[in-house]
């Protein structure tokens, strides 16, 4: 029941938010939830006795969120940055911290590593959703709708086609409740959310290309949550965190985004910008 009071609340929200904030209140909530995700993911290396520098982490991670803003500094027609600048930044500024603050080669590398790695894979690939966002006209919206209804439809349907039909696992050593089964039914939902998508608010999305992304979508939404999932079981941790009641936390709910969005990114810039 929490989790269905808890997507109650969500779901019209972030429908008002993609629809209709303004970019600057659209980049800066979303680089709000960036940003607790990657405090999620120190949290969950910190299970493992890593010691990042988090401080330097967060910044690198609001700092990638805005850039795919286009805000400035990041915007115009000459921007001075782009979002592999705080990436840059990051990697460079952790080992020189590292090797002030640590007292020996090992703890110096782990700080490094462990303070760059929640940047390159939650603040970065998350950083794609106020990409798609920021594209130019309804079409940006309208992107970022669909990838969210096709990773719904998907999650919802594995679930249950999971729990009925599920008999071969998928990955036992990552999530020994995850079937092949319930990986098809995935992929099945998130082709039905394209489908309705399309007929519903996306009608100019040709329709091959519908359920290409639905196909794409899905499948590249099941690799997110395992990976989510090998974080998880490597630190020992059922949940990413506990704010969302019945949900988790933020990489909980975003762990089919973190590499769904990228590529539906770049789909669109190889296949439908032109």
């Amino acid at each position: 029941m929490r989790r269905i009071l808890t997507a109650v609340v969500l779901v019209p929200l972030l429908w008002v938010v993609i629809k209709w904030a303004p970019p600057w209140a659209f980049a800066g909530l979303f680089a709000a939830g960036i940003a607790g995700g990657v405090l999620e993911a120190y949290g969950l290396v910190a299970r493992r006795g890593h010691r990042p520098f988090r401080a330097l982490g967060l910044l690198a991670g609001a700092s990638i969120a805005w850039a795919f803003s286009g805000l400035w500094p990041f915007g115009g027609p000459e921007p001075l940055l782009g979002p592999l600048a705080p990436v840059v930044a990051v990697g460079l500024l952790a080992p020189v911290a590292a090797l002030w603050t640590r007292p020996d080669p090992p703890a110096m590398l782990d700080a490094a590593i462990s303070t760059l790695f929640p940047v390159v894979a939650v603040a970065l690939p998350l950083g794609y959703l106020i990409g798609l966002r920021m594209l130019p006209g309804e079409t940006g919206a309208d992107l970022l709708l669909l990838l969210l209804v096709c990773v719904t439809f998907g999650d919802t349907a594995a679930y249950y086609v999971g729990s009925v039909l599920g008999r071969h696992r998928l990955a036992p050593r990552l999530s020994p409740k995850k079937s092949w089964e319930g990986a098809i039914g995935g992929i099945a939902g998130s082709l039905l959310g394209a489908l309705l998508a399309h007929a519903w608010f996306f009608q100019r999305l040709p329709l091959g290309h519908a359920v290409a992304l639905g196909v794409l979508l899905g499948s590249t939404g099941i690799v997110g949550d395992l990976a989510e999932s090998m974080v998880k079981r490597a630190c020992d941790a059922k949940d990413s965190s506990r704010l969302l009641p019945g949900h988790g936390g933020i990489l909980d709910r975003t762990d089919s985004l973190i590499v769904s969005a990228p590529v539906l990114y770049y789909y669109f810039r190889l296949f439908l910008s032109r």
